[in-house]
Parts: structure tokens; C-alpha cells; sequence
């Protein structure tokens, strides 16, 4: 048995996850979508449940992948629309500026091209940040927002660690 953070070789990862999910046999919808920030775009987004729509929106470095153990029991209640953001996923990565203002939009773009503007919706780390974003700029965006562990303030963040990592000997402690 391995500890939680215990890396190992490639080869020695599991087929299949330990905890079975039903994730990987949803079906991928996609379509071309075209956004002010990215241009023409494929994006792949997995969906599941009957109801009103309730979009999930992952945050840095992940993709939709990572809500895979709630994706089934939010289904008994909701329409689940779980989407790959620009650069992840199965959702194009166009060379452009990922800025957060930019995703934010492309948010927007995605939920009038499915026609669930203000809906309620879930974002996780970058993911709520971002949705808050979009809330702030289009107010009707966005019916609820549940907000898992995101920043409130990224640029402040980023100040503080950065000074902290300036201080002389601090790098080689951390």
C-alpha cells in the first residue's frame, strides 16, 4: 500500500480507479463555438441527468475529470453540464492569452450557446474564481453560485508569495 503522496512509476498506475465512476462512459458532446476571446473553437463538454441545467466548472490544470464522483448523484436532481475549459481537456487549446478575464467570458459564451445563461453553477478553485468574474461583468449570467475553494483575490496572493520568495534563503527552506 502507498501513502497518498508517493510517487510512482508510470507503469505501476491502475487501469481503472480504485472508487468505480461513471465519468469516462458519458458521452463527449461537442460543437464549435465562436468566442471573442479564442476564436472558433471545438469544445467537449460531458452531460448527464434530466431537470434544470447545472454547470460545474473545474479549475486550474484539470479538466471536467475532476468532478467525476458527484457528476451521478447531482444527476438525480439536475440537467449536469460539465464542460473542459479552453487549453484543457478535450476542449481545443488555441494559442492565445488565457487570462482570467478571457476565460470568464468564454464561461458566458459557452452557457449562451447551450442556452443555459443563469443557470446555477459550481466552479472549483480557478473555476469559482473565475465564474465570480463573470458574475461581477454579466450579472445575469449566473442564477447561483456555489464556490469550492478559489481564490477571492489572485493578484494579492501572487504578491505576498512572490515577496516571500524573495526574502534571501527563503526558496531553499520552502
Amino acid at each position: 500500500m502507498t501513502g497518498p503522496f508517493e510517487q510512482l512509476p508510470f507503469e505501476a498506475l491502475p487501469e481503472r480507479p480504485r472508487r468505480p465512476h461513471p465519468f469516462l462512459a458519458l458521452p463527449v458532446h461537442e460543437r464549435e463555438l465562436e468566442s471573442r476571446a479564442f476564436g472558433r473553437m471545438r469544445v467537449c463538454w460531458r452531460e448527464l441527468g434530466r431537470g434544470e441545467p447545472l454547470l460545474l466548472v473545474h479549475g486550474l490544470m484539470t479538466s471536467g475529470y475532476s468532478f467525476r464522483y458527484v457528476v451521478e448523484p447531482l444527476a438525480e436532481r439536475w440537467r449536469v453540464i460539465v464542460p473542459d475549459l479552453p487549453g484543457a481537456g478535450d476542449t481545443d487549446k488555441p494559442a492565445a492569452s488565457y487570462a482570467p478575464e478571457r476565460l470568464a467570458a468564454w464561461i458566458g459564451e459557452l452557457q449562451r450557446a447551450l442556452g443555459v445563461r443563469g443557470c446555477r453553477v459550481v466552479g472549483n478553485s480557478l473555476g469559482g474564481y473565475l465564474c465570480m468574474r463573470l458574475a461581477l461583468d454579466d450579472p445575469g449570467a449566473i442564477g447561483r453560485l456555489v464556490n469550492v475553494h478559489s481564490p477571492a483575490v489572485v493578484l494579492t496572493r501572487l504578491r505576498v508569495l512572490n515577496a516571500a520568495l524573495s526574502v534571501p534563503g527563503a526558496r531553499r527552506l520552502l
